[in-house]
Parts: C-alpha cells; structure tokens; sequence
C-alpha cells in the first residue's frame, strides 16, 4: 500500500529548532501504535463475546437515555 500522506511530510533533515507545533506533535506521537492498545480489548471480546456484546448494549443504551435527555 502507497501511503500517500508521507508524500507531503516534511523531510527528516529538518532540525529541531525548525520544526513547528504540528510536527512536534507527531513526533510525541511517532511510535504510538493503536494496535497494542486494541489487541487486548480484542483478546478479552474473544475469549467472552457473551459479556462484550451485553456491555456494549448497555453502553449503547446509556449514551441513548444520555443523548435523549441533554
């Protein structure tokens, strides 16, 4: 797959000094990866699709009486 955003990055030459907010922000978070977070979450779904299906209907209707009564 073609990632089509580094196209547009800024080169890996530039020194601090000149970087600006947006590209401090992504170097924070360079090395973040969203997959580690979610492998665990999708660990405890498979090993209980019975209590993760009931939880998340019990989160879908507490944002819906939430939503409802704003």
């Amino acid at each position: 797959m073609h990632n089509r955003i580094a196209d547009y990055l800024p080169g890996a030459g530039s020194s601090p000094s000149e970087k600006g907010p947006n590209q401090l922000f992504r170097d924070a978070f360079a090395n973040f990866s969203l997959r580690g977070v979610l492998d665990p979450v999708e660990q405890v779904v498979k090993s209980h699709p019975g209590a993760a299906l009931a939880t998340a209907f019990i989160v879908g209707v507490t944002v819906a009486w939430w939503i409802k009564r704003r």
